[in-house]
């Protein structure tokens, strides 16, 4: 994620590589599974505090 001037520019990263992150956040874990990938929230906290 970039900011240049008033607009932020996203990279695909997230959607593209989701299951693959998934896929090795739950390797080995008990219980439930992770639903959403580490940079999945982390795209939501900097839209949060930039459009805040």
């Amino acid at each position: 994620m970039v900011r240049r001037g008033d607009e932020i520019l996203l990279g695909f990263d997230v959607i593209n590589n989701w299951h693959t992150e998934l896929k090795e956040m739950n390797k080995g874990k008990i219980g439930e599974t992770f639903h959403y990938p580490n940079t999945f929230l982390r795209l939501l906290f900097y839209a949060k505090v930039y459009y805040h």
